[in-house]
């Protein structure tokens, strides 16, 4: 194949590759037969159909590759758990949310929250809900299960803006609050169109302050609700890029803080300063997808998170202490159990 073709080829293809592990195969198998065909046509009139745009060799290591990773797919996650009815049986109480993943509360064990179905009885789920659906059903049946559980996979990461009602929000007041007050604020901010915490992000701060009718106390708080539910709508709809500045910057500042466990501060930043960030050892390339998950995660709290995984891992040296390892740090500066969960699917196995 000219090298021109077999470039193209790889341009095309990585991509693919590298977004999905089971992605559909990149050649039109029918217009590939067809086109075979009419070669052998033109040879046996002596002709020629001009040269293939698809090498064989390459097209069959990539299908090999493609059903590699459909396999893998379906082996189970070095942290998958397993439950069996004869042996260890989930609780009967075990409740799913509308993703498919393990509900907190009951008698389940709080380890497995968020967890999801992935294989029960050999049988292997793409889909969570389904997956859940099958084991509540053999769980009520009282048949025999052996059921693979995995905590939230990245490549299905969804973080998004935290939208409470105002009903919730004026509900946590209540302890030291009227009820008529509460249910008069309330009446005032629906009469104005706002019956959540994301309408009240978007209200600007002049039109706030001349909402009468709210108590003064409930007013200045809801102020703090209101520039939190902008922040995060800011998150949501400012995408981060995994190779943008922003990420970038990040990344010097993590190296930088590894290098001073190194030697001195002008020694760790004439390093730093030379070394491109694209040439990193395996744990920047961890800190950099977590800044990336980060940076677009609107509950995440941004660079004070960052900052937190910085410190984390390299602050505890320079005052003489060991360094964390990366699930003690996001046990640390994550609290939200379900991100916590799904950012371990960053981690290298051995962190």
């Amino acid at each position: 194949m000219p090298s021109w073709r077999r470039t193209l080829f790889w341009v095309w293809a990585l991509p693919h590759a590298l977004l999905t592990a089971s992605s559909e195969s990149l050649f039109d198998d029918d217009e590939v037969a067809a086109y075979k065909e009419k070669q052998g046509a033109a040879a046996q009139e002596g002709e020629t159909a001009g040269e293939s745009l698809f090498d064989d060799d390459e097209v069959a290591a990539w299908k090999d590759n493609q059903a590699a990773g459909d396999q893998a797919n379906e082996e189970p996650a070095a942290n998958a758990v397993t439950f069996k009815s004869s042996e260890n049986p989930l609780t009967n109480d075990i409740r799913f949310d509308e993703r498919g993943n393990i509900n907190e509360g009951g008698s389940t064990d709080p380890d497995i929250a968020f967890y999801h179905v992935v294989m029960i009885n050999g049988e292997h789920f793409d889909e969570p809900t389904d997956g859940s659906a099958k084991l509540l059903e053999l769980i009520e049946k009282g048949e025999d299960y052996e059921v693979v559980l995995e905590p939230p996979s990245f490549n299905q990461f969804q973080c998004t803006e935290k939208v409470e009602s105002m009903e919730a929000i004026l509900e946590q007041y209540s302890h030291e609050l009227s009820e008529e007050l509460l249910k008069r604020a309330a009446d005032v901010l629906a009469a104005e169109g706002i019956t959540n915490s994301k309408q009240l992000g978007e209200v600007e701060e002049k039109d706030f302050d001349q909402i009468m009718g709210i108590p003064a106390l409930i007013k200045t708080r809801l102020r703090k609700v209101a520039k939190e539910a902008k922040k995060q709508t800011e998150v949501a709809e400012g995408k981060i890029e995994m190779d943008g500045a922003e990420v970038e910057a990040e990344v010097r500042e993590y190296m930088l803080a590894r290098e001073r466990t190194k030697g001195g501060e002008a020694e760790a930043a004439a390093t730093t300063d030379e070394k491109p960030v694209g040439d990193m050892e395996e744990e920047d390339g961890t800190f950099k997808s977590l800044v990336w998950a980060v940076m677009n995660c609107p509950t995440c709290k941004g660079k004070e998170t960052i900052a937190c995984f910085r410190t984390c891992r390299y602050g505890g040296e320079l005052t003489g202490g060991e360094k964390k390892s990366w699930s003690s740090c996001l046990d640390e500066c994550i609290e939200n159990r379900w991100l916590r969960a799904t950012f371990y699917a960053i981690l290298p196995s051995s962190s």
